[in-house]
Formats: structure tokens, sequence, C-alpha cells
């Protein structure tokens, strides 16, 4: 699959070349989920089974590749928190078009960290998938870079539990947990 895709970005990349458009063109990569459960990947030293279909990090951490010529310093990494409601946004002022006034858009651009600049990043993400109508719960959830929580009340500690198999009880939740878990469940409670 991998090579697949190789092949034809590099023959969209090709085109942009001949026909003179790659040094004016933003190109963007991303998927909207992770990898098929019969494939194993590497990932910060460690293995990560695919998990599409699941909203671990394994299901839903996507790359998010941006190449710019002459405006994106090459090899530069960014671990702001994005979301698919970004791009529109993004989109729009790279095109120099202000975003419309209503309905107001949910996204924040990320040009900024794009072009190496501080931007305005995320302090949380929301999902909500519903791959059977009516199990809502168990599949909306609000995260930040470190914690995660679901519908139903399970909070992760992504740092210490990575593959989200150990939720925190709620008799575990002091400090910054028992924060995390306010924060989130606003975010939670906001998008009803």
């Amino acid at each position: 699959m991998v090579a697949y895709v190789d092949v034809w970005v590099g023959r969209i990349d090709r085109a942009l070349d001949d026909l003179g458009l790659r040094e004016n063109t933003l190109v963007v990569f991303t998927c909207d989920n992770g990898s098929p459960r019969e494939i194993t990947s590497q990932m910060g030293g460690r293995a990560i089974v695919g998990k599409k279909g699941f909203t671990t990090d394994a299901g839903t951490h996507v790359p998010l590749i941006v190449n710019w010529p002459g405006k994106v310093l090459p090899g530069r990494t960014c671990d702001d928190l994005i979301d698919f409601t970004d791009f529109f946004p993004t989109l729009l002022q790279v095109a120099g078009i202000d975003p419309p006034l209503s309905p107001i858009p949910d996204g924040r651009s990320f040009l900024p960290q794009v072009l190496g600049r501080q931007g305005d990043p995320r302090e949380w993400i929301f999902c909500h998938y519903d791959p059977r109508w009516g199990q809502w719960t168990l599949k909306r959830y609000a995260q930040d870079k470190r914690w995660k929580l679901y519908g139903d009340g399970s909070l992760f500690d992504l740092q210490s539990d990575p593959l989200e198999e150990r939720p925190l009880s709620v008799d575990q939740l002091s400090g910054g947990a028992e924060d995390a878990w306010n924060k989130l469940q606003g975010v939670l409670d906001s998008m009803k």
C-alpha cells in the first residue's frame, strides 16, 4: 500500500514539475485512519499493530506531511494537535481568502506552524466515530497531548498507556488526571 501511494505521489510531484507549478504549490499528504489490523508498523521504537476502525491512537493517529518548496523547511517536525476541521481555514489562509463570518469554522489554521512559526495550537481535539448508529458514547472522545477521555468516562494517560489498555478509575483521578478529566469532559459536554 505504501509503495503504491508513493508511486502516485511521485506522479503528482512530476506533473507539477512538468507544468511549472511545483514551486508555487502546497502539497499536503494525510489519511483518515490508521493501518489495517494485519499490519504492524514501527513508531518511536515500538511495534504498533494497525487498528483501522478503532479510536485508539493506532486507529486515528495518522501522518501529516506538508511540502512547499521555498516555504516549508524540509525535515522539520511539529507535535501540535491537528484536527481535520483545521484544513479548511488553513487552505483558505494559503489562498489568501478570509474565512466566512457565518457559520464560524470550527477549525483553526495551522499555516503558521507549516511555515515554522508559533501559530495558535489546539489544546484539544474531538472525535465522533459511529460505525454502528446508536453506540456512540464509546466512540466519542476528546484528547489533549497527554490525556484522552471517552464519552463513557474512560480516561487514559497516553504517556504511560499509549495503547489505551488501562483506563484510570475514578479513585485514581487526582492532580493532573482530575484536571484533565474536568477539562475534557467540558469539551465532550459542549459537543452534544
